[in-house]
This record gives C-alpha cells, structure tokens and sequence, in this order.
C-alpha cells in the first residue's frame, strides 16, 4: 500500500483510474477480500484535485456504477425473498388443505383461487403435454398403431400437429 499512496500523492491518476480504484476496493471490502484500499487512500483519492468537469463525470460515473450495483443487490434480495415468502405461504395454505381438511373447512380460507392457480402453474406438470399424451391414449389401439406407422415421434411430442410439414 505504500507504493499506492505515493501514487496518490504524486497525483497522476486519471479519473478513470481513481474512480475503478475507489469501485474495486468497495466491492473487494464488500465480499471480505483483502487488498482493497484504506480509507485514508480513498479520502485521498477523493479529495485530489479534477482538471476539467470532464473528468469529474467520468469520476462519478464510476462511483455511481458501483452505487447502483449495491443498490440493485438489494433490490434483487427484497425480490428473492419475496418470492420465497410468497411460496412459503402458499405452501402452508396447501398443506393445510391436504393435511387437515377439517382445519381448512373450519376457517373458510378466502385463499382458494390463489392456490389453485399456484398448484397449477408450479406443479411440474405440462398440461398441454398431458392432455396430448391422454388423447393419444385414449384413441382405440388401431389408430394408435396407425400414427406410429406414419411417424414413430407422434405419441411423444405435443407440438406435433402445430408444426408446418
């Protein structure tokens, strides 16, 4: 660091240079690494002196770039766990109505359409695909054997009839 602070002393950093340092030593202190600088070094860098409002800009842009890292690494975790809050309640609601469905009866939960939707969007199961493969199945065996004939790939793919030939 000794090396650094004559630098910094001598003044001949760009304001590219001064606002990177300032950025990396922030996001190297915000993840617990070493080699980031000192305060006494980024009040250094800080308070040195712009030539031009030109270099002021470039300056805070950098510094700004960082500020608007930080700030959307928080607003991604309010969002994540949100989401995750969300979950966690609508899986308490669908456990309760699987579990005890007396409990459920007794408190009248207004919850109901909400539940179905998420049951039925995060279940895992491709209803599109599902109705094609239970149509298919449910065709008599002739027919069935008939398509195979035609193309082996039919009873499998769902998007099948939608594809131009």
């Amino acid at each position: 660091m000794r090396d650094l602070t004559k630098i910094l002393r001598r003044s001949n950093l760009t304001a590219r240079e001064r606002g990177l340092l300032v950025a990396r030593s922030s996001f190297r202190r915000a993840n617990d690494m070493k080699g980031g600088l000192t305060e006494a070094d980024i009040e250094a860098l800080r308070n040195q002196k712009f030539e031009t409002s030109r270099e002021v800009s470039i300056y805070n842009g950098y510094v700004d770039l960082w500020n608007h890292y930080v700030d959307l690494t928080v607003d991604t975790q309010t969002a994540y766990l949100q989401a995750m809050l969300k979950i966690t309640q609508l899986e308490t609601l669908a456990q309760t109505h699987k579990y005890a469905p007396e409990l459920w009866r007794r408190q009248k939960f207004d919850h109901e359409p909400e539940l179905r939707e998420f049951l039925l969007k995060h279940s895992g199961i491709e209803y599109t695909h599902l109705l094609y493969v239970l149509t298919f199945n449910s065709l008599p065996k002739e027919v069935q054997r008939n398509i195979k004939l035609l193309d082996e790939a039919m009873p499998r793919y769902h998007d099948y009839w939608s594809q131009e030939v």
